[in-house]
């Protein structure tokens, strides 16, 4: 699974940074790069964030043409938009983040019903992953999501609706 998701990051990241679409790691996998320096195995899904003034409308039809299927989008560009795509069996969300006060936060969306990630204001980070210059969020990200010190665990049932600490 973790060359399949490899396969579908790295794609991701030509197709976006053609499009001059600046994002960051995200989610589990923001936290996989922070913890393993790789892909958590048994997450199921990649994650990236891209904030909502460098959106592109060309993102999804470039994706798909490159295989990745439209899966769902949710939310709308003023309030929490949100695009899940399928390719070679690996889900692949691209969440967009909006500026909060003193804050930044992305959607996460079940059954028609919005829920907020609240998160420090983004200052990304150049890293290599995957032999690329790859983004990642600062630490705070990670803590804020997972806890101070509970992120360098490892936890198998995780629920992304309920168990991330900077939800609202």
């Amino acid at each position: 699974m973790d060359e399949i998701k490899e396969l579908n990051l790295l794609e991701a990241d030509e197709i976006l940074k053609s499009l001059g679409v600046p994002y960051v790691l995200a989610c589990g996998t923001a936290l996989g790069w922070y913890r393993e320096k790789g892909f958590i195995e048994h997450d199921p899904d990649l994650d990236i964030a891209v904030r909502i003034e460098d959106f592109n409308p060309d993102i999804t039809t470039r994706l798909e043409s490159a295989g990745f299927e439209i899966y769902k989008i949710y939310g709308t560009h003023e309030s929490g938009l949100q695009y899940s795509f399928f390719r070679r069996g690996i889900k692949f969300d691209i969440f967009f983040l909006y500026p909060g006060p003193n804050y930044d936060w992305h959607s996460v969306h079940r059954d028609d019903v919005m829920k907020k990630y609240i998160y420090p204001h983004l200052e990304p980070t150049v890293v290599e992953f995957l032999g690329r210059n790859i983004s990642v969020p600062q630490l705070g990200w990670i803590e804020a999501q997972y806890g101070k010190e509970e992120w360098k665990v490892p936890v198998k049932e995780w629920n992304y609706y309920e168990s991330p600490k900077n939800i609202e």
